[in-house]
């Protein structure tokens, strides 16, 4: 059985509690870490083949999340959109679906993998895994960084009404400190639709993006940063904490 614990709800609490304050050699470092840098995402994606075929066994949990994570750092969020597009019964997720979903965004794990992480979910033997008990444990952030990612997402929803759309991400999220804009490589808008691609459903800038979706999109920038004092930063600059 795979390991639970409950999320807190009181997001600002624990920012205000738990959170890093940027230290001084990271705010004068020029190559502080972003959501689209490519030399961190292609160190994470390498690093996570490298392990994949370490020859070491790893459990399932862990293999799909590194399958995740060696296509990219939105492998766990597209996994988390193909969840929500196949759920039957809200974040309900039978096994066909639960395995559709591992073969849509190109999982390759076995039958048998697929079938042992599944029955570790489906612990009353009801036919379906609840799909963001499964996500939570998939991205494998510290209450720290979830809650930092839940503040975000909350200046994002402006109208509070739980989601956000990619209209909402256009106005809040800031490229000034991003290090390709800063040294002259690529002009703001560039950045910001690279970044806002990977929300985007069919270009509809009205498509809803819910705070399980933000937090798996984060879960993925998180495994390129190792620094909690770089994560911190990271955030604080995109959405002007």
């Amino acid at each position: 059985m795979f390991s639970t614990h409950t999320q807190s709800t009181h997001w600002d609490t624990q920012v205000d509690s738990q959170q890093l304050e940027p230290n001084a050699k990271f705010v004068n470092m020029s190559n502080r870490p972003t959501s689209s840098m490519p030399t961190n995402e292609s160190e994470l994606v390498n690093d996570c083949r490298r392990a994949l075929t370490d020859g070491k066994l790893k459990n399932p949990m862990d293999r799909i999340r590194l399958l995740c994570l060696s296509r990219g750092a939105s492998g766990i969020y597209n996994l988390g959109r193909s969840f929500r597009r196949l759920a039957s019964q809200g974040d309900k997720l039978s096994k066909d679906g639960f395995i559709e979903a591992l073969q849509d965004v190109e999982i390759d794990c076995t039958p048998e993998e697929a079938d042992e992480i599944f029955t570790a979910f489906d612990t009353e033997g009801t036919g379906h895994v609840d799909t963001k008990e499964f996500l939570f444990q998939l991205r494998l952030m510290s209450l720290a960084r979830e809650a930092l990612v839940h503040r975000c997402f909350k200046k994002t929803d402006r109208d509070n009404d739980d989601v956000i759309t990619v209209d909402d991400l256009r106005r809040s999220y800031s490229v000034k400190h991003h290090p390709l804009y800063v040294n002259g490589d690529e002009d703001k808008e560039t950045i910001m639709k690279r970044f806002l691609a990977t929300f985007e459903e069919g270009g509809d800038l009205r498509a809803e993006i819910t705070i399980e979706e933000f937090l798996n999109y984060y879960a993925g920038i998180s495994a390129t940063i190792e620094e909690d004092g770089y994560f911190d930063l990271l955030l604080r600059e995109e959405y002007n904490l």
